[in-house]
């Protein structure tokens, strides 16, 4: 039968092993092979070895499989390490020898080189594990920097043989050529190479890291790579939300004092936290919802730490940045996302209930001039202070309100608004599912605006005007 892994080796013994040993240097070919591959595999090969290393070659399979023959192919070699280099992948023909000798990756039995995922915008391939456990993919800013990571791909990446051996050894029943270290795991949503990563890293206990010190493109209809990456996060604003995200979890921090792994941790479990909290305290009241609103276990410094830097809520608040000179009512400021737009250049009142959210507002603006927390125990208290506002801002508030109170809270907020005055709504009335406290006030809130003669924007994000 007709083999489908060309294998060449170096005939010539390897030298004692050093840092990653010998290297057997492997890619997967694809239909179409870019040019660049091409020549950039060629250089590597004939000038890029040391005196021991190999080559393999495996085509005419999909990706796993490919994967798979590729390592029953090194384990039949003398190699020390594999060494995995995509068919869209874009290196020079010193690539292998700059990773095999980076002193920080010679602590790792797994080793990746900096690359980006395949497409427009970059994304780079740098995934971590929460202090509880969860996957997260990271932005990544420093050069010159290694760190353990929780998974690779198979791109550009280092994989000593004792990690294959040690797989394939708990598994005697499975024979070599049958056995799978590479599959796509069934309703998962993972990739052969995560699933690999999960089980080597997890089950195994294999060290596995990532380095910016060595760098692979990756070929597409542009080849993006370090530089492009760099670019994107910076022009694209990726950059500027991710410093305002670890500014937001240093302050939540010290706020709480819990460590900031666990504030990260948290927050990508916020959604989960917050429901579980609402779905234990089962409030049925008004007073009931503004007392679950106001405790510290309800999660939401972490669910709405995610919520603030997401990349829709910041579509939801860019209408207020051209907002100035006003005098400004935010009502339910959670962690203070519409306040910090607003600030600098208006006058802005913030109503908060009373708890924790209204607590770490105090703390986060207490020294601004220009924002002025209210102080009052529910909605309807603050109509009585004799206030009149030039806007009246509400983002993803009124599916919190019980409807015991929903109409007399609009009409407050009416009442508190200048004849000219605009609303800025944006409301979230559905998602039960996931956030069981949100309220479908969708025909209540169309009967107020239209008995109120108040005009919606023409757009998904806009203010609201009376006629």
């Amino acid at each position: 039968m007709e083999t489908k892994v060309d294998y060449e080796v170096n005939k010539e013994q390897a030298t004692a092993p050093l840092d990653w040993g010998s290297i057997c240097v492997a890619t997967r070919l694809e239909k179409l092979v870019e040019s660049q591959f091409v020549t950039d595999w060629s250089h590597l090969i004939t000038t890029g070895l040391r005196t021991g290393d190999s080559f393999i070659i495996a085509k005419d399979r999909v990706a796993h499989t490919a994967a798979n023959e590729v390592v029953r192919g090194f384990l039949r070699s003398n190699n020390d390490t594999l060494c995995f280099l995509d068919s869209d992948a874009s290196f020079g023909p010193g690539f292998v020898e700059d990773l095999r000798t980076v002193p920080e990756g010679f602590e790792f039995d797994i080793f990746q080189a900096f690359y980006t995922r395949r497409g427009f915008p970059p994304e780079a391939i740098w995934f971590k594990e929460s202090t509880l456990g969860d996957l997260m993919q990271c932005l990544v800013w420093k050069d010159n920097f290694t760190e353990t990571t929780a998974a690779v791909g198979l791109h550009c990446v280092l994989i000593r043989r004792e990690v294959f051996e040690t797989i394939l050894n708990d598994n005697p029943g499975v024979p070599l050529e049958r056995f799978d270290w590479f599959w796509y795991p069934r309703h998962g949503g993972t990739s052969e190479d995560m699933a690999f990563s999960r089980e080597a890293g997890g089950k195994y206990k294999f060290k596995i890291g990532s380095t910016t010190s060595v760098k692979a493109g990756h070929i597409s209809r542009v080849v993006t790579g370090w530089q492009t990456y760099q670019e994107q996060i910076r022009i694209s604003g990726i950059w500027d939300k991710w410093q305002d995200y670890l500014s937001l979890v240093e302050l939540i921090s010290d706020f709480t004092g819990v460590p900031q792994d666990d504030v990260i941790a948290y927050a990508v479990k916020g959604t989960e936290f917050t429901r579980n909290a609402f779905e234990q305290a089962n409030p049925q009241t008004p007073e009931e919802y503004r007392e679950f609103y106001g405790r510290e276990e309800n999660g939401y410094l972490y669910d709405l730490l995610a919520w603030n830097v997401s990349p829709f809520y910041h579509q939801i608040i860019n209408p207020l940045r051209k907002i100035k000179d006003k005098k400004v009512l935010v009502v339910g400021g959670g962690i203070g996302g519409e306040v910090e737009v607003l600030r600098g250049a208006n006058q802005v009142d913030v109503y908060e209930l009373p708890g924790v959210l209204r607590d770490f507002m105090m703390t986060r603006f207490q020294d601004d001039k220009n924002v002025l927390l209210w102080d009052h125990t529910c909605y309807q208290d603050y109509i009585n202070v004799g206030l009149k506002y030039d806007l009246i801002v509400a983002v993803d508030v009124i599916e919190h309100i019980h409807p015991g109170e929903l109409m007399t809270t609009l009409d407050k907020w009416l009442a508190l608004l200048k004849p000219d005055g605009l609303f800025y709504f944006h409301n979230n009335f559905g998602q039960q599912d996931t956030m069981p406290q949100h309220f479908d006030h969708s025909k209540p809130f169309q009967v107020w605006l239209d008995a109120n003669r108040i005009v919606p924007p023409e757009g998904e994000f806009g203010f609201y005007r009376r006629l």
